[in-house]
C-alpha cells in the first residue's frame, strides 16, 4: 500500500492513527463491524427488491385492467354505457375499500419517499426498542431485544411523530471542581446506525443548543463568587 491509503485506513481502526498500529483486538473489531455493515446492506437491499416486486405486481394489475378495458373499447365489443356501468360500480367499491386504498398510498410514500429508516437500524415504537427486521410494502417487522417478532402497518408507522433520541439516557457527575462546580456528563443514545457520522455531528449540536436554551428558560447560570480586594495606601513623598 502506498502511504496516501496507509493515511485512509489507519483512522479507521480504534487507536491506530495516533499510534501507528493496528492491534488484533482493533482488526477483529473492524472485521465484525465491516461483516455486520454489509450484512444490513444486503438484507436493506433484498426488501427494498421485495418493496418495488409488489408495488410492480400493483401496477401491473392496474395497466392490465386499463388496457383491456381500452382494447374492448378499440373492437367495439363493450359500449359506453356497459363501461360506464361498470365504472360507477368501480366507485361505489372503491369508496367501500377507501381506508385500504388510503393506507396502501400512504405507505408506498412511507417506503419510497419518506424511507425513515433501513434494515438493521435501531427503532423505538411506543417506548420499545427494537431493530429493523424486514421491510415490506404495507408493513415492517421489528425484531425485540428477546428476538420476539413484531408486525406495524407502514400507514400506522407514517403517522407516528419522528424521534431523534432514544428517552434512554445517563447522566454522570465527572467532577467537583474547588467546592464551585460541578461538571456533569449526559449520555444518549442515537436513533440512527453509526456510519451516519455528519447526521450524528448536526443533532449533538442541536441537543447542546437545546440544553442551553432549557438552562436559561430555568434561569440556571453560573456566577463567580466574591472576590476579596485589599487596598493600600502608598506614601507619597
Amino acid at each position: 500500500m502506498i502511504k496516501e491509503e496507509v493515511d485512509l485506513v489507519y483512522p479507521l481502526f480504534d487507536g491506530a492513527a495516533e499510534t501507528g498500529k493496528i492491534t488484533r483486538k482493533a482488526f477483529t473489531e473492524w472485521v465484525v463491524k465491516v461483516y455486520t455493515s454489509r450484512k444490513a446492506l444486503a438484507h436493506s437491499l433484498n426488501d427494498t427488491k421485495t418493496a418495488v416486486k409488489e408495488l410492480n405486481k400493483l401496477v401491473t394489475a392496474i395497466l392490465m385492467v386499463v388496457t383491456l378495458v381500452i382494447w374492448l373499447l378499440l373492437l367495439e365489443v363493450a359500449t359506453t354505457k356497459v363501461l360506464l356501468f361498470f365504472s360507477t360500480q368501480m366507485v361505489a367499491l372503491a369508496f367501500i375499500i377507501r381506508n385500504t386504498c388510503k393506507n396502501l398510498f400512504e405507505s408506498i410514500i412511507f417506503v419510497f419517499v419518506m424511507h425513515p429508516y433501513d434494515v438493521g437500524d435501531r427503532f423505538v415504537v411506543d417506548g420499545v426498542p427494537m431493530l429493523v427486521e424486514e421491510m415490506n410494502l404495507l408493513s415492517t417487522v421489528f425484531l425485540k431485544l428477546d428476538n420476539e417478532k413484531v408486525y406495524y402497518p407502514n400507514a400506522l408507522l407514517g403517522a407516528q411523530n419522528p424521534h431523534h433520541w432514544s428517552p434512554i439516557h445517563t447522566v454522570v457527575v465527572k467532577e467537583i471542581e474547588n467546592m464551585n462546580k460541578m461538571k456533569m456528563a449526559l449520555y444518549s443514545n442515537h436513533t440512527i446506525t453509526f456510519q451516519e457520522y455528519s447526521e450524528r455531528n448536526i443533532r449533538r449540536s442541536e441537543q447542546a443548543l437545546a440544553i442551553k436554551k432549557i438552562l436559561d428558560d430555568l434561569h440556571i447560570d453560573y456566577s463567580l463568587l466574591p472576590q476579596h480586594v485589599h487596598l493600600t495606601k502608598s506614601d507619597k513623598n
